[in-house]
This record gives structure tokens, C-alpha cells and sequence, in this order.
């Protein structure tokens, strides 16, 4: 049987892959009716982002990982990079 937290974890994932793809979806609305881009995500909160340096400095970069791209919005990619930077801030 699998542990509370993994299942947790396993649902989370799957509303992030669901919201991903309604924001997909919007976003070719949003072009197709002529409304332009979509606007960005607005920037993460203080708060949020010493969320993200606190799982850095405690070594879960997992976490740091998949918190950062839940408060932007970015890619795996972009979210590294991001993670690089705010370690070279520490």
C-alpha cells in the first residue's frame, strides 16, 4: 500500500499536468480570438520565493524544483536555470 505523502504527491502531479494543459488550452483561445500572447504569470511573492531558497539552503532541490514551477508557471529548464541563480545568491 502505497504512503499517504506519495499518494499525495501522485494527485498533485496530476492536477499540475491537468492545469497544464487548460492553460494550454486557453492560451490557443486566447490567440485564436485575436486577443494576442497570453499575459505572464505574475511574479512570485517574497514569501513564496524564500520558500524555495529555504528547500535550497536545506539541500531538497526536488522540492525547490517543483515549488518554483508551481509559482511560475516555467519549465524544467528555466526553472534549473532560475534555481542556479538564486544558488549563487546564497
Amino acid at each position: 500500500m502505497r504512503g499517504v505523502t506519495e499518494e499525495a504527491h501522485l494527485r498533485i502531479d496530476a492536477l499540475h499536468r491537468r492545469i497544464q494543459h487548460l492553460e494550454d488550452h486557453l492560451r490557443q483561445i486566447h490567440e485564436h480570438v485575436g486577443m494576442g500572447p497570453m499575459p505572464e504569470r505574475p511574479a512570485p511573492a517574497v514569501e513564496e520565493t524564500e520558500g524555495v531558497r529555504r528547500l535550497l539552503a536545506e539541500g531538497k532541490e526536488q522540492e525547490a524544483l517543483r515549488l518554483h514551477r508551481d509559482l511560475t508557471g516555467q519549465g524544467n529548464e528555466e526553472a534549473r536555470a532560475a534555481l542556479e541563480q538564486l544558488r549563487g545568491s546564497f
